[in-house]
């Protein structure tokens, strides 16, 4: 591992750098630095250069949601961010949400599944949102009444930002620069998402 810093040599093992101090990153992988240097003209450029940076470290997922059913997709293990698309993924307005899946406790990483991915009832194997419902009531509502959008899995593509602990980079960030990026090239949110 090298300093991303100072580009001292760390030995493995070591977090931190011996000569500065600075947090170790493994083969000198510096994805916040290279995020802060993203620039571009459209949502798309400025996408792709994010995702490229993303799978130059090995830490980039997509899959289309044809070949699975909702209970089956094939999550990475850990935290990141995912992007939803329907499967043509030309423009920008296919984004359908931009959403952090885990959360960081203490030193270790834990992933729980977005509950509008849903396997069972009459929308199995939809993704679902915009729900009417307060998050109190929705589950005392029917699941067919639970929301108001339902696209089917096998229409979407799925990608995931995997982030390690040692990357030092929060989920929340990548979600908000992902959907920053949006918001200034769209002038609005993906249809999916209700906040920034």
């Amino acid at each position: 591992m090298s300093c991303p810093k100072c580009n001292t040599e760390v030995a493995a093992g070591n977090k931190f750098c011996p000569e500065c101090g600075a947090r170790a990153l493994p083969d000198g992988v510096d994805i916040l630095g290279e995020l802060s240097n993203v620039t571009g003209d459209s949502y798309t450029g400025q996408y792709m250069q994010i995702s490229s940076i993303f799978e130059q470290a090995n830490r980039f997922k997509a899959f289309s949601g044809e070949s699975h059913g909702c209970r089956n997709l094939p999550w990475p293990d850990g935290v990141g961010v995912y992007v939803l698309w329907l499967k043509e993924r030309q423009y920008p307005s296919h984004v359908i949400y931009i959403g952090m899946t885990g959360k960081y406790k203490r030193e270790r990483g834990e992933r729980s599944h977005p509950y509008s991915f849903t396997s069972d009832g009459p929308w199995a194997n939809h993704y679902e949102y915009d729900t009417p419902h307060s998050l109190n009531d929705i589950r005392k509502v029917p699941p067919e009444d639970r929301y108001n959008e339902h696209i089917p899995i096998k229409e979407m593509s799925i990608d995931c930002f995997i982030i390690r602990p040692e990357m030092m980079i929060a989920p929340t960030y990548l979600e908000s620069l992902l959907l920053q990026i949006y918001l200034l090239f769209e002038g609005r949110l993906p249809r999916a998402n209700n906040a920034l």
